[in-house]
């Protein structure tokens, strides 16, 4: 918890390391081993494709999904919102991680994945197969799991003697939280305790 200097980090960079270990857990045991072998050409192709990725992704999508919110048709919303699922879980969620580790030149499969979803409806081909029959097949268990969270949360507060409880758990014995209640209600937590924290500075700042 401290700096090369000795200095006590701040609370800030303590939070992002408790909410990190999930992300840790998530990267697979032989992703190292495999790194080591594809890492130079996938670093190089990663550094010439990505902006390519980037502009396609930050640049042209929103703003032709913009445009498409101009007008009045909905078969454009729609595909377009199609495409913000699909690439927030098949691009930014942690699967990709892992694949870019074990998957021999991941930029060019990952550039040709977004090109074939933005011009030629990839997003609506991925969604029909796979997103919607997996969201309509466990639909009923995520409404429960969302709306059991808040209960579930205020539980564990309470077990851990409040807020203040909750903290000095979450920075003294993460995995412990972790073990106890599961990666879904310990996320949720860490969010609960960074909020809590930076309400904390606010309120310590205007006093």
């Amino acid at each position: 918890w401290r700096g090369s200097r000795g200095k006590p980090r701040g609370l800030s960079w303590r939070l992002s390391c408790v909410i990190g270990h999930i992300d840790d857990r998530a990267t697979p045991p032989s992703a190292s081993g495999m790194s080591s072998v594809l890492s130079t050409p996938a670093k190089m192709l990663s550094i010439i494709l990505e902006p390519v990725c980037l502009a396609l992704t930050l640049l042209y999508a929103p703003f032709i999904s913009y445009k498409a919110l101009q007008t009045e048709e909905t078969d454009d919303d729609k595909k377009w919102l199609t495409f913000w699922v699909v690439l927030s879980i098949v691009i930014w969620g942690p699967a990709s991680f892992m694949l870019e580790s074990v998957v021999p030149l991941y930029p060019v499969v990952k550039l040709g994945v977004i090109v074939w979803m933005v011009f030629f409806n990839g997003s609506l081909v991925i969604y029909n197969l796979a997103i919607a029959p997996f969201f309509r097949r466990y639909e009923k268990d995520i409404d429960q799991l969302i709306a059991s969270l808040p209960a579930v949360t205020k539980r564990a507060i309470g077990e851990l003697g409040g807020m203040e409880g909750l903290y000095a758990e979450m920075m003294a014995n993460p995995q412990q939280v972790l073990r106890k209640y599961g990666d879904t209600v310990y996320r949720h937590l860490s969010k609960v305790v960074l909020h809590y924290v930076s309400t904390k500075g606010s309120e310590a700042t205007l006093a």
